[in-house]
């Protein structure tokens, strides 16, 4: 009784195997259509008649308020209105224009130019803000973090 379902399993293992790692029928393979060792089918679409993106608006927030940027190679225009402005990631790129409140950078490379603030904070590794005019308080921990005017 044990030796016919060690059998079993061992049969069913081998179905297995075979379905799992033989090619797939190629009497159904289309032009556009990619099969990864797993039985993943991508297909390629294609959309026609779709406008690209244009140039895209500062992204404005109702004055005082906290604006939060965050993720990788982000590229943003905010205007600033006595905001709050938390940066966080890596690699993004933002101009801001106005008057902020307090602009907080947190992440790894990335670059910042700023109108004016109150306050600037920068923690991580090798960020850089940059700000017009003013005198910000500056709050800087990390490894090669650059807070200048410019």
């Amino acid at each position: 009784m044990f030796g016919g379902f060690a059998l079993a399993l061992v049969v069913g293992g081998l179905v297995t195997a075979y379905l799992t790692f033989s090619k797939p029928d190629s009497g159904d393979s289309a032009a556009d259509t990619v099969t990864d060792s797993q039985s993943t089918t991508i297909r390629q679409t294609t959309i026609n008649g779709v406008p690209l993106p244009g140039s895209v608006a500062p992204t404005q927030v109702p004055a005082g308020q906290t604006v939060i940027v965050s993720g990788i190679n982000e590229h943003r225009t905010i205007e600033c209105q006595d905001n709050t402005v938390i940066v966080s990631g890596i690699q993004n790129e933002l101009e801001i224009t106005g008057h902020c409140t307090a602009v907080t950078v947190s992440g790894v490379e990335n670059v910042i130019r700023v109108e004016a603030a109150d306050t600037i904070g920068v923690s991580g590794f090798d960020n850089r803000v940059t700000y017009r005019t003013g005198e910000p308080e500056v709050s800087k921990s990390g490894q090669s973090n650059v807070v200048e005017q410019g």
